[in-house]
C-alpha cells in the first residue's frame, strides 16, 4: 500500500471494528480514506460480519426491504419539471457545462459518418454500414457478396469459429440445425464425459474404473463419433 503506512495499533483497531462497524466511521476515526479502509482490511483478511451486511446500517437491500420505496415513481406521477424551461430549474453554470456534452441537432456519431464504415461490438462481430441506420454483420455481407442472399434457415458460421476472420475461405453456410449440433457442449468428448456414457446415469460409480481404460474409451469415442456423423448427414439432406 502505497501513502501514510498502518502503524500496529490501526490495524488492531481495524481488526475489532471493522466487522461490525461501517467503513466511512472508521475511515472517520482514523483519519484515512474510504479506500485506504477497504484495501488494508482486504489485505489483512478482515471481512464485513453476516450481522452486520443484513443490518440497516449496511445499507444493502434484500428481499422484502422497503427502503428505497419513498424514492421511486409512482404510477401517474408527474415529474415535478415536467412543461418547465430549463432555466426555470437549472443554473446558467449547470446549462453551460451541460452543452459542452448534448448532442446538437443533425449531429452524427463519429463511427457512423459515412457508408462502409466498420465497426467492431463489444462481442467481437464487425458490422459494415450499408446505409444510414443501416448495418449488417461482415461475415454476413462478405458471403453474400459471393454467394447471394443467406437463405431462410441457414446461417453464416465460421469455419475456425474465430468472429474476426471474415475472409470468405473462412466462412460457411450452415442450417440452424447443423450448427446447433457443431455448437453442441458435447462435442468436445473428454474421457470423463466418454466413461460418463459407457456408466450410464444409474452407474456413475464406475467412471473411474471406465478411466483407467483407455482402449475402451476410444472404441466408445469412436462409435459416438459415428453416430455423429451418420446424425449430421441426415441432417443435410433434409436441410
Amino acid at each position: 500500500m502505497s501513502g501514510r503506512k498502518w502503524t500496529d495499533a490501526e490495524l488492531h483497531f481495524l481488526k475489532v471494528v471493522y466487522p461490525h462497524t461501517g467503513t466511512k466511521g472508521i475511515a472517520a476515526a482514523l483519519k484515512r480514506s474510504e479506500k485506504s479502509v477497504y484495501l488494508a482490511a482486504w489485505i489483512a483478511g478482515f471481512r464485513k460480519s453476516a450481522a452486520y451486511l443484513h443490518s440497516e446500517e449496511c445499507g444493502r437491500l434484500y428481499k422484502g426491504h422497503k427502503r428505497g420505496d419513498m424514492h421511486k415513481f409512482i404510477k401517474g406521477q408527474v415529474a415535478w419539471n415536467k412543461g418547465k424551461k430549463r432555466a426555470e430549474w437549472m443554473s446558467p453554470e449547470g446549462i453551460r457545462i451541460m452543452k459542452k456534452t448534448q448532442f446538437k441537432k443533425g449531429n452524427t456519431p463519429p463511427q457512423n459518418t459515412f457508408d462502409g464504415n466498420i465497426v467492431v461490438h463489444s462481442n467481437g462481430f464487425r458490422y459494415i454500414r450499408l446505409a444510414k441506420a443501416k448495418w449488417k454483420a461482415v461475415h454476413v455481407y462478405n458471403w453474400e457478396q459471393v454467394h447471394g442472399p443467406v437463405p431462410k434457415g441457414f446461417i453464416v458460421a465460421f469455419k475456425d469459429r474465430d468472429v474476426t476472420n471474415c475472409d470468405i475461405s473462412n466462412l460457411q453456410l450452415l442450417s440452424r440445425a447443423q450448427n446447433m449440433l457443431r455448437n453442441s457442449g458435447t462435442l468436445h468428448l473428454s474421457d470423463g464425459l466418454v466413461a460418463f456414457y459407457l456408466a450410464g446415469k444409474n452407474k456413475k460409480h464406475l467412471i473411474p474404473e471406465f478411466k483407467k481404460h483407455p482402449e475402451l474409451l476410444e472404441l466408445k469415442r469412436n462409435n459416438i463419433l459415428l453416430k455423429r456423423n451418420i446424425k449430421s448427414q441426415q441432417l443435410q439432406k433434409t436441410a
